[in-house]
């Protein structure tokens, strides 16, 4: 179930930080489309609460990096999900301080594509 779910994450987070790098602006984007509409906040945030949740009860691992790796993700989602329900506006304060500089967001892309990688191959 470990190798599972981290090649599923993987191929999200290679995908994902390819068009971190490749698509300047497009995080800023995301975010304000985000922050527009209540709805696609609570639904956003009911979804992720519910898979971070199923996910910690299904695969709660903490032996073995890449089984650690998925734990952490499900836990992260989970909490990102209850933030996006509880406090969403604490939640895009804190997306919104890590898109100061033009360079971190292709820097985060990068690194999140390594962890991919990672994730898939290793």
């Amino acid at each position: 179930m470990t190798q599972m779910l981290a090649t599923i994450f993987g191929v999200y987070m290679l995908c994902a930080g390819l068009g971190c790098v490749i698509n300047k602006g497009w995080a800023g984007r995301i975010l304000d489309g985000m922050e527009e509409s209540d709805a696609h906040i609570y639904l956003t945030g009911a979804i992720v609460l519910i898979a971070g949740t199923a996910l910690i009860l299904n695969h709660n691992i903490w032996v073995g990096w890449k089984s650690v790796m998925v734990s952490l993700i499900g836990w992260g989602a989970a909490i990102e999900g209850a933030m996006m329900l509880i406090y969403p506006k604490f939640l895009f304060k804190i997306s919104r301080g890590l898109l100061f500089n033009d360079k971190v967001v292709p820097m985060f892309g990068v690194a999140t594509m390594m962890l991919g990688a990672a994730l898939i191959w290793l």
